[in-house]
């Protein structure tokens, strides 16, 4: 067995644990108070070259991306006339069928390949994105996000969101990078194709929503304008303009039907799918509450306090523009329903959240880390049979089965709700004189 044979053996049996790996490699040097720079680079040159290794693996080996094979199939109906929600798992919007329909244009493991190229390069660029988008929103804000961080680079090539993402052909690399665009073209003073930008995200929209809390100042409306013309002009670009109504409702139909009982995102712990579902709906299933209608009133309550409390706070300026970016990605994380491979927009925050913690002292500094290293288990949260066997166990384990789904079962969202609340209230004040973050 050659070298390279044993690279891509190695890579592949590690499956998603290698981030686990990674991030604990990773921990010390973010955590360390004087940056270690030359340490972190190689940790990250070390992931790129693992993540190309694994992607010409994922090319060949298990050709198939499964979700991927639904969304193509829902441009090869779009474009043979018929409703692309005639399938039931097919849930994103009309928007997104021009894209859809361009990966029906190419055979199927052509385009699983193009994919997987595709992701990966997206993949190696988002770091770099999301570091240079935060430094661009203004001078403090390049002062207190330092240089480039590789070693949350590194944690992010190969976490297990970005790798199951790759795998099964998803759209939250793309989705996030143009939400971090949407960011730097309104820091450049282009809203109009700031919204032209939020539109083409949204494709996935529960990860849109909270960053439109950034466009609610006197400039923005020009932000709102490019997204309602972006959305139009893509829906009408996907299906005949009148349909369009047809396919909304269908859309909302498809969100609805999958989520009620025995739907591939029911919350309830009988749905074996449910164990890497983030939201807040699942997080007040598992503490107890069971009534659906009273939790989807009291998700959408807490869901609106905390977006009103984020957009007030960035109207005002009582919150940092950097703090407010990585506050708003950091809630399009657990805004409504997602799986775990969408916490990848936890980039912005964990960046933000490593550089804070070298500026902070006491009990802030404490609160960074700890927000640091809980990003990182959520960006990692177990994927298999293991979590969705734990979810099954605890049904018949009395107090301690109560415990496990009260605390464990959710701990992805116990730990989001943590990170925005440090985010919002330990975070550096607009003008305020910090420590900078020192190079090595």
């Amino acid at each position: 067995m050659n070298l390279t044979n044993m690279l891509v053996k190695g890579v592949s049996a590690l499956k998603y644990t290698v981030g686990d790996v990674v991030a604990v490699a990773a921990i010390p040097l973010m955590c360390s108070r004087v940056r270690k720079v030359k340490a972190e680079r190689i940790l990250f040159l070390i992931a790129a070259v693992a993540l190309l290794i694994r992607s010409a693996w994922r090319m060949t080996a298990n050709p198939v991306s499964w979700d991927l094979l639904i969304l193509r199939m829902a441009g090869e109906m779009a474009l043979s006339g018929r409703s692309p929600y005639e399938n039931p798992m097919m849930v994103a919007p009309p928007s997104s069928l021009p894209l859809y329909e361009l990966f029906a244009m190419v055979d199927l493991l052509t385009m699983h390949r193009i994919w997987v190229v595709a992701n990966t390069i997206m993949l190696l660029v988002l770091p770099y994105a999301c570091w240079r988008m935060l430094v661009s929103l203004g001078p403090e804000e390049a002062r207190r996000t330092g240089p480039f961080p590789f070693a949350a680079g590194a944690c992010l090539l190969l976490s297990t969101a970005s790798l199951y993402g790759l795998d099964a052909g998803q759209m939250q690399l793309l989705t996030t990078l143009l939400l971090v665009a949407a960011l730097q073209l309104k820091t450049q003073g282009r809203p109009f194709l700031a919204g032209l930008s939020l539109a083409m995200a949204m494709m996935k929209v529960a990860m849109v929503v909270p960053l439109l809390s950034q466009f609610c100042d006197r400039k923005g409306w020009k932000a709102w304008v490019g997204l309602l013309v972006g959305v139009v002009v893509l829906m009408a670009i996907g299906s005949p303009l009148g349909q369009i109504p047809t396919l909304l409702r269908q859309n909302l139909a498809n969100l609805v039907q999958t989520s009620r009982p025995g739907g591939f995102n029911d919350i309830a712990f009988e749905n074996r799918l449910s164990d890497d579902l983030v939201s807040i709906a699942r997080w007040l299933y598992c503490l107890g509450v069971r009534d659906r209608g009273v939790i989807a009133l009291l998700e959408l309550g807490i869901l609106g306090a905390m977006g009103l409390a984020l957009t007030v706070g960035s109207v005002t300026g009582r919150l940092a523009a950097d703090a407010a970016a990585a506050a708003a990605l950091g809630m399009g994380s657990f805004f409504l329903y997602h799986r775990m491979y969408d916490s990848v927009i936890l980039a912005v925050p964990l960046i933000y959240c490593a550089a804070a913690s070298r500026r902070a002292e006491g009990l802030r500094r404490v609160a960074f880390l700890a927000s640091v290293v809980g990003i990182l288990a959520v960006m990692n949260m177990p994927r298999g049979p293991q979590f969705a066997k734990l979810s099954q166990w605890t049904l018949t384990a009395g107090t301690t089965g109560r415990l496990v789904q009260i605390f464990v079962l959710p701990y992805a969202v116990w730990i989001l709700l943590g990170v925005t609340i440090v985010i919002g209230l330990a975070s550096d004040r607009p003008g305020s004189q910090s420590r900078p973050v020192n190079p090595e």
